[in-house]
């Protein structure tokens, strides 16, 4: 496993698949089923936009921004988890909420951006870090939230189907 964690310094050094394969990998069990209850979450408030395989693409756009971003942008020396993915993807279902005219994207939107700027003042949760037994890696969860925002607003003809 320790081929697949997203390592910075190694992916440097050429191994570039580390910049989608350590976001499928966590620190403990725990860590991933809130990773796996997030997607259901993204699921059951967007589902409906999108087609399975715009969905999947999508995700593969956010592992690949999410991960260059860890790569280049953060110090972390081993980088696991597919959170900074699922703020990607929550970002983009609440402005595809927005412009269907829904108002509850901009709630989502807002409870986003106050999570992300709570976790970069003040640090993740300290109980959050003992569950999954790594330090929560709110700069990932910045890139996602960022990105899925700039995605959203730079592609003219957006992955969903409404």
């Amino acid at each position: 496993m320790e081929t697949l964690y997203l390592e910075p310094n190694k992916v440097f050094g050429g191994e570039l698949w580390r910049i989608i394969t350590g976001q499928f990998l966590h620190s403990n069990n725990a860590h991933m089923w809130m990773n796996i209850a997030g997607l259901a979450l993204v699921w059951a408030l967007h589902g409906d936009h999108y087609r399975i395989h715009h969905f999947w693409v999508l995700s593969i756009i956010g592992m690949l921004l999410v991960g260059l971003l860890v790569t280049f942008f953060s110090e972390y020396g081993i980088y696991t988890g597919f959170s900074g993915v699922l703020h990607f993807l929550l970002a983009y279902g609440a402005m595809i909420d927005i412009k269907n005219k829904d108002k509850t994207g901009y709630l989502l939107i807002m409870g986003l951006l106050a999570k992300v700027a709570y976790e970069n003042v003040f640090g993740a949760a300290q109980s959050t870090e003992q569950l999954i037994e790594a330090s929560v890696a709110v700069d990932a969860h910045a890139f996602g939230l960022v990105t899925g925002f700039l995605l959203f607003l730079i592609i003219k003809k957006p992955l969903y189907i409404k």
